[in-house]
């Protein structure tokens, strides 16, 4: 992730596995009882501005290389295509173009 340091990036992380545990109403007082930080400490963070967009951007990169990457491993391999899985990947190549 471009531009966190190591703090940043870890708090990160962390938050998204507990938004993703975490079932009904989320707010800091729950996210102190199911994490590993209190509850000033996940206010103060999420007071800091953090750019989602650049973040998104990045990590379609990551994913499309990493399907791309996958794709080609599987071409190699004699097995029947997959058609399906075939268009997703062309989809998200033309897709990452007109970025």
């Amino acid at each position: 992730m471009i531009g966190l340091n190591k703090n940043r990036k870890s708090f990160f992380i962390n938050a998204m596995h507990l938004f993703l545990a975490i079932k009904g109403k989320i707010n800091f007082l729950q996210l102190e009882r199911f994490g590993d930080s209190d509850e000033q400490t996940y206010c103060n963070h999420f007071e800091k501005s953090f750019h989602y967009y650049k973040f998104n951007l990045e990590l379609l990169k990551e994913l499309a290389v990493g399907i791309t990457l996958s794709y080609l491993t599987s071409i190699s391999n004699p097995s029947p295509p997959n058609t399906a899985q075939n268009t997703t990947v062309d989809y998200i190549k033309i897709n990452l173009k007109s970025i």
